[in-house]
């Protein structure tokens, strides 16, 4: 499993010989090259995209669909954590992740992961409160439960 923090502000951790995301003064979003410390373990990655205001954890459009737009990837939590799994997915050699807008604060917060793939889709899934299921021993059976659809004992 290979995990990633994303911010708009700064990249914590980008796999190896990566592409790191950055935001140019034209607010449209590049891909800076830099070496970084790379993780890997099952065939997984975690992205995590995190806003302190509840108000900045989704944008939609017009109609129904979670924004693309540059400035709601990198204004809400979910806009972005979907853009730069997606991006992951389609520039590593992980190919199944899972991304997570996160807003709030401590006591009052949303955490929503969506699964992300190679593909331009995702899928929602549901609001979870802590990352217990996302464990390098646990994700196999969420990813079975939760994207799959199979049952788990």
């Amino acid at each position: 499993m290979a995990f990633y923090f994303v911010s708009t502000f700064a990249i914590a951790q980008t796999p190896t010989k990566q592409p790191a995301l950055r935001l140019s003064r034209t607010k449209n979003l590049h891909f800076a090259k830099a070496p970084f410390p790379g993780f890997s373990a099952n065939d997984f990655f975690l992205v995590i995209e995190n806003k302190a205001d509840l108000s900045k954890h989704l944008k939609l459009n017009k109609d129904g669909i979670i924004s693309t737009k540059p400035k709601d990837v990198i204004d809400c939590a979910v806009n972005g954590a979907i853009f730069y799994g997606q991006h992951l997915a389609q520039n590593t050699t992980y190919k199944k992740g899972i991304a997570f807008g996160i807003s709030g604060d401590e006591k009052k917060h949303q955490i929503s992961p969506f699964y992300v793939d190679e593909t331009e889709y995702y899928r929602e899934l549901p609001d979870v409160e802590s990352f217990v299921s996302f464990t390098e021993q646990n994700i196999q059976e969420y990813y079975t439960r939760e994207v799959l659809k199979e049952k788990t004992d």
